[in-house]
């Protein structure tokens, strides 16, 4: 009768060792869950994080190209030449001021261009020196209305463009131009094309094809 006594409390002991090592497994077994949740996560967030990065990398090389100038010519196939060279008239005597867009603050040079091309939907560029591959190279005799004449602060052999002008005249006819200056006018004017504008002159440039 004891015999059979610690037999049992033999087996209650075997049973609850076997309890507890089960326990211990599962809580081990826990244990190597949780880490691998967090292993998980981290690896989730390296990945948003990377994501993060990436978009805002290419978002800002994106905005950089769209600071570029543009290196396909521009042009305006459509648009009514002497209907934007009579827009640009009513535009005369807008005063000039540096960097204006806006005819009821007044015009740069540039803003100037710029404000009358975009009226009839003809995006040019906001700088002067942006100009050299706008539209496609024409000679002087061949110059009309609507077409750009590009000038030099200087003379013609630096080839730095310094102002720009819209030509008012037909093909054939004494050459004059409208544009923003910052000189004795100090605005929107129509100068012609003499022997002091000519000596300046680097380009003629035709949106017209």
């Amino acid at each position: 009768m004891i015999f059979s006594v610690i037999k049992k409390i033999a087996f209650a002991g075997l049973f609850l060792s076997l309890l507890l090592s089960c326990d211990e497994n599962r809580k081990k077994s826990n244990v190597i869950a949780a880490k691998q949740t967090i292993l998980d996560t981290a690896q989730t967030a390296i990945i948003i994080e990377d994501t993060v990065v990436n978009t805002v990398v290419i978002d800002t090389i994106i905005k950089k190209a769209d600071s570029i100038p543009l290196k396909t010519p521009v042009f305006a196939p459509k648009t009514d030449a002497l209907a934007l060279v009579a827009f640009a008239k009513t535009l005369l005597k807008t005063p000039y001021v540096y960097g204006g867009k806006d005819p009821q603050t007044g015009f740069d040079n540039a803003g100037f261009i710029s404000y009358v091309f975009n009226h009839f939907g003809v995006v040019v560029p906001t700088s002067t020196a942006s100009f050299s591959n706008v539209g496609r190279p024409i000679p002087l005799t061949e110059a009309s209305a609507g077409d750009l004449i590009l000038f030099s602060r200087s003379d013609s052999t630096k080839k730095v463009i310094g102002y720009i002008g819209i030509t008012t005249t037909e093909k054939g006819m004494p050459i004059e131009f409208i544009y923003a200056t910052s000189g004795k006018v100090k605005g929107v004017t129509i100068s012609p094309l003499n022997s002091y504008y000519q000596k300046r002159l680097i380009a003629v440039r035709s949106l017209f094809k």
